[in-house]
């Protein structure tokens, strides 16, 4: 219904009495969008006000998740546990480690003397040897699995790593975009309240269908980014499952405040960043090359290293007569021996050394983009949240104020309005921005001030 103080709202927009400065008054219908944008916001409801950053404001259909639990939940997947697990048992097992090259062997030869017939008897023959490498197989078998394990440790951290930024950047994505959908919800009640309004003034006949139709369309709009966000909540939700380990048929969601970790100046950062190659994920490939130079030596000993062979062998050539034999036998290396399987062997090593130097590189480049996004993060939400908000929030004051008295147009109230919710959105994406920036960073840093 529309009422006495909607009329009169209409009648500042549509011109004044004789003798006003405003434009003339006309006979036929006043300018409908403006009827429309009056009839809206002749009872203005309070501007949109962003949600807090503490989750509370998402309705949970999932189990929440706080940044912290996401981070130690990740920590521990099943794949980090049997990682680790086979490190234990690899480290066990390599404590047997010898230098020998076959395990002993035992040969059984069973006999029978046939001639003279007065000697016939049986006469087996039994034989047992034992082979070593005379150039120090043992060791370098040793030195190689340690290379190994150590490898192998470097790519477990790697892998955690990787596993801890997957997690804080999937939670991250997902809080904001919870944000971003509590703040669809509410300009979906603005956009409906607007529509209500139109169609009752159309109703009244007091302006156009047309006008009516882009009042829905806007509603529209706003309905399609509502279901949109709620599709990504929903997929980033079921990620965030998967990242750390939960039931991945069952979103989560990200619960409590986004984290706020303390950096260092970004001269400190950058001097720190310096050391990229002490990184695991560069690290697991250098030592991986490592492990690799180390088994090349090991296949070295085991074909081109002297092989001894110690035995004994018993014959029983008569009824009551034994014979006892020493066996000793030294295998010397002809000048192919290994080679192909050391072409190999170097051939991986060097593969593994050029992609540590590519991923060092790339990890430069990605170090560089990240404190870059440091800066460039927070200048924007600077801009955003310090300068363009407050100042289009005033400016639709403004605008409010001078539609009451006369001074402005509704269309004019309208369009700040608009702006100020999507200067809202963009704040709250570029805070999400400026959260993993701020994040990754941490993380990064901490890494490189681990232990090694």
């Amino acid at each position: 219904m529309v009422t006495n103080a909607d009329h009169a709202n209409l009648r500042v927009f549509s011109g004044c009495s004789k003798g006003c400065a405003r434009p003339p008054c006309y006979n036929h219908p006043v300018s409908a969008t403006s009827l429309v944008l009056a009839l809206v916001l002749a009872a203005p409801a309070p501007g949109p006000v962003p949600p807090p950053d503490d989750g509370a404001h998402f309705d949970r259909s999932g189990r929440a998740l706080s940044f912290d639990e996401a981070i130690g939940l990740s920590e521990q997947l099943p794949s980090t546990k049997i990682r680790a697990q086979a490190m234990r048992e690899r480290e066990l097992g390599d404590r047997r480690i010898s230098g020998t090259i076959a395990q002993p062997q035992i040969w059984l030869q069973p006999g029978v003397r046939l001639l003279p017939r007065e000697a016939q008897a049986f006469t087996p023959q039994a034989m047992i040897t034992q082979t070593w490498s005379l150039g120090r197989l043992g060791s370098a078998r040793r030195k190689a699995a340690k290379a190994e394990r150590t490898a192998m440790s470097s790519e477990l951290s790697a892998r955690q790593l990787a596993h801890r930024l997957e997690a804080a950047r999937t939670w991250i994505d997902l809080h904001t975009a919870q944000r971003e959908l509590a703040l669809a919800r509410h300009e979906g009640d603005v956009a409906t309240e607007w529509v209500a309004r139109a169609e009752a003034a159309l109703r009244a006949e007091l302006i156009l269908a047309p006008d009516v139709a882009e009042a829905r369309a806007y509603a529209a709009e706003v309905r399609s980014r509502h279901l949109e966000l709620e599709g990504r909540v929903h997929d980033l939700g079921l990620q965030l499952a998967r990242d750390v380990g939960e039931d991945p048929w069952r979103p989560l969601v990200a619960d409590g405040a986004s984290p706020d970790p303390q950096l260092p100046d970004e001269a400190e950062i950058a001097r720190r960043f310096a050391d990229v190659g002490e990184l695991p994920e560069v690290q697991a490939l250098r030592l991986a090359a490592v492990a690799k130079r180390a088994y090349a030596v090991e296949s070295r000993a085991q074909y081109r290293g002297s092989q001894l062979t110690l035995g004994g062998q018993i014959d029983r050539d008569e009824r009551d007569g034994f014979l006892a034999y020493g066996i000793v036998a030294l295998s010397v290396p002809t000048r192919g021996a290994g080679v192909r399987q050391h072409g190999e062997i170097m051939t991986e090593v060097h593969r593994l050394e050029a992609e540590a130097a590519d991923t060092q590189r790339a990890l430069s480049s990605r170090l560089a983009t990240t404190l870059h996004d440091l800066h460039h993060t927070q200048v924007v939400v600077d801009n955003l949240g310090g300068a363009l908000l407050p100042e289009l929030r005033a400016a639709a004051t403004a605008h409010e104020k001078a539609r009451d008295v006369g001074e402005g147009t509704v269309f004019e109230l309208f369009y700040a309005r608009r702006r100020v919710l999507a200067a809202e959105n963009a704040l709250v994406a570029a805070e999400g921005a400026q959260t993993w920036a701020r994040l990754q960073t941490w993380l990064l840093l901490a890494e490189l001030e681990a232990p090694r």
